[in-house]
């Protein structure tokens, strides 16, 4: 809580936090989490969180969860995860989501939210797939 604090009170701060397995953390007022999810991108915290799929999550987290900009999804062994994660985050078609997701291969994943095409326009309620590039490739 004290280094939430200090970034929120310094706008020179810019913090990337990265939460792996955060559905185990508490998630109640006045925690740390709870700062950073409800107010943290406003003070200079960017938070990615990781996360197995939605059915590890508590509704309140993972509707806070959902307003984040971007979202990276990769492939999920639960149809039900995938079919949740469509419907809460309006993607259409559904069904061709659900589809999509189940069929990804290694190294690529889904990628949703406030994208722009190349217009300059934001494309909400849509995906797309993107390679992920492997740490000695040098081609992106």
């Amino acid at each position: 809580l004290r280094l939430y604090e200090q970034i929120s009170s310094d706008e020179e701060y810019k913090i990337y936090l990265v939460i792996d397995e955060i559905h185990k953390l508490e998630y109640k007022k006045n925690y740390a989490l709870y700062n950073i999810m409800e107010t943290g991108r406003g003070n200079g915290i960017s938070l990615i969180s990781i996360f197995q799929g939605p059915h590890e999550m508590k509704p309140k987290q993972l509707s806070m969860l959902n307003q984040s900009e971007v979202k990276m999804i990769f492939k999920m062994s639960d149809k039900n995860d995938s079919q949740s994660i469509a419907e809460s985050n309006y993607l259409k078609p559904t069904g061709k989501f659900v589809e999509r997701i189940s069929e990804l291969p290694k190294r690529r994943c889904i990628l949703t939210g406030n994208l722009e095409n190349n217009k300059g326009e934001l494309q909400n309620n849509c995906f797309i797939e993107i390679r992920i590039p492997d740490v000695n490739d040098d081609t992106t």
